[in-house]
């Protein structure tokens, strides 16, 4: 995915993220992205050198969100 992002001109350091919600627990983000070949794939990238994890519950749903950057 950054090799492509670098041959549209964003440079050595280029951004990626993935998100995904879940109303069963937060470690199922793990099995949501390893069962999504695109997202496992940018998070497998190693052109990525940093990594920043958030999860979110919204008690009000009983959802958790997922968010992963990469750069």
């Amino acid at each position: 995915m950054s090799r492509r992002s670098q041959r549209a001109g964003f440079g050595k350091y280029a951004l990626g993220e993935c998100v995904a919600s879940s109303s069963y627990d937060a470690p199922n983000f793990v099995s949501q992205y390893r069962g999504s070949p695109p997202h496992w794939a940018l998070l497998m990238d190693r052109d990525f050198l940093f990594i920043a994890v958030s999860t979110l519950y919204d008690a009000g749903s009983g959802t958790y969100y997922s968010a992963v950057n990469l750069r």
